[in-house]
């Protein structure tokens, strides 16, 4: 749904940054990392997509499993659920930067089984692939 929103968004040109990041070699400029909060991808290059989901299987491990970054994972979730209209945008323009370096478009495989799903969830699940292949075409032929 995220992806269909993106898509629907009209981009305005990007503006270019007027205060450059500070330059390190200055005098009491001190360099400091901080850990980067836990993100999910939106989207998976086309290539290697395939691949990392077939040796999913081989690595599973029915011992105990780490809660941290399952709780990253979640939290991540949350903030987008939260706020929506923020990470469309940034995907907005994420796949518009696709495009223009001749990227091929994101995979949209259809859902292996909705059975276990409700019926309105199982609906707009096997509907997705069909909605976001077309809004994905139509984006390619716009532009």
């Amino acid at each position: 749904l995220l992806t269909l929103m993106a898509l629907a968004l009209p981009l305005a040109p990007v503006r270019p940054r007027i205060n450059p990041a500070p330059d390190p070699t200055e005098a009491g400029v001190e360099t400091v990392s901080f850990p980067t909060p836990r993100r999910f991808g939106l989207t998976a290059p086309y290539p290697g997509s395939v691949r990392a989901l077939s040796g999913l299987n081989s690595c599973m491990s029915y011992g105990p499993v780490p809660a941290a970054p399952v709780l990253a994972r979640i939290s991540a979730l949350h903030a987008v659920l939260e706020n929506p209209g923020v990470y469309a945008k940034r995907l907005a323009r994420s796949l518009e930067r696709q495009r223009k370096r001749g990227e091929p478009r994101p995979a949209v495989l259809p859902m292996a089984s909705a059975y276990r799903l409700r019926p309105e969830l199982g609906m707009i699940a096997t509907a997705l692939p069909g909605l976001l292949g077309a809004a994905l075409e139509n984006r390619d032929n716009s532009s």
